[in-house]
């Protein structure tokens, strides 16, 4: 499982890093839900530049284990 993940985030990187060494086009965004989990202070989630805000709300919830839930009852909030 955990080399799984690895790989997964390897493969995904891999896709941000810039061919002809421009900027990379993404990132990590950590994630504060302690509303969604009190358990657990945050997530970190890969992200490139062309990710949506609906994209990421979506991943969020996969990654709180709550992929069930509707996304569209969630926002992103700074």
């Amino acid at each position: 499982m955990r080399r799984r993940r690895q790989q997964k985030l390897e493969r995904k990187l891999q896709q941000f890093r810039s061919k002809d060494g421009g900027p990379d086009t993404g990132g990590t965004l950590k994630i504060y839900g302690s509303s969604l989990c009190p358990d657990v202070p945050y997530k970190t989630l890969l992200l490139s530049v062309g990710d949506t805000a609906a994209g990421v709300v979506r991943e969020m919830l996969d990654k709180y284990g709550l992929s069930r839930h509707d996304p569209h009852h969630y926002c992103v909030v700074q």
